[in-house]
Order: structure tokens, then sequence, then C-alpha cells
């Protein structure tokens, strides 16, 4: 399904394009995620094991503590964060680690989410996306 385009809301600056890690479980970083590897190390989750470095990652929505943001910067500047994030419905716990990037570090993370489309139906894990969180939109390519 290729040449797709589905528009967003973009919630933080910047363009992605990368490989697609879909799933329809919420997903928090927080206890969730290695840092310092990009691996997803919560054992019930259909990621574990899974890297998440420089990938476009699509689920529902965030789940977990506050310390999330933390995490997501602390991958960012390790590099071992994903390249973007795509949600049907993004909270601030989750937002607040791109939003940090972009102020600490003058990085780009784009978040997008209220896709117009059901995005689990059009995206499978290990297809190439791109994300424009300027333009709010993300695009099988």
């Amino acid at each position: 399904m290729s040449g797709i385009r589905v528009k967003c809301r973009g919630l933080t600056r910047g363009v992605a394009v990368g490989e697609a890690l879909v799933s329809r479980q919420p997903f928090g970083f927080w206890g969730e995620v290695d840092p310092y590897t990009g691996i997803v190390t919560d054992i019930h989750h259909e990621w574990y094991g899974q890297c998440i470095a420089g990938k476009i990652l699509i689920f529902p929505y965030g789940r977990g503590s506050t310390g999330s943001g933390g995490i997501i910067v602390e991958a960012y500047r390790r590099g071992k964060a994903p390249a973007a994030i795509v949600n049907l419905k993004t909270d601030f716990i989750l937002l607040s680690g791109p939003l940090s990037i972009e102020v600490l570090y003058g990085g780009r993370l784009p978040v997008v989410d209220r896709p117009e489309r059901d995005v689990f139906a059009i995206v499978k894990s290990g297809s190439i996306v791109k994300v424009d969180g300027d333009e709010g939109f993300i695009e099988i390519l």
C-alpha cells in the first residue's frame, strides 16, 4: 500500500523516514525500553527484544510514568531513540520527551496523532514510512 498519505495532527516539528514498528498495544518508555540500547525490555509487549532506534513507532497511545519523557531524551542522547512517533492520541507525558529534545539539543523527533484513516489497517511493521510533523501527515513509501 505505498503512496498513501494520511493527514494527522502535527505535534512536534521535523520530518523522518524509516521502518515502521506497529502495535495495537499502548507503549510506555519508562521501564519498557533500555535507553542505552533502544531494546524493548517489557516482556508483556509484542515488541519485546526489538530495537526501536531509528524506527517509526506506531501505537495507539502512551502509558506509564512521567519518567517516559526522560527515557526518550536519554535514548535520543545516546542515538537509540525512535525516528518518529505516530499515535491515535498523544498525551503530554509522552510528548514531553520530544519537546525536551527540541529545547535541550535542538533536535527533532516528529510526533503526529489523530490520523484521519485507520493506520493499523494500512501500515504494517517493516513498511517504510515518512512522518511529517511540520505539515501533519504520514506517508507510506
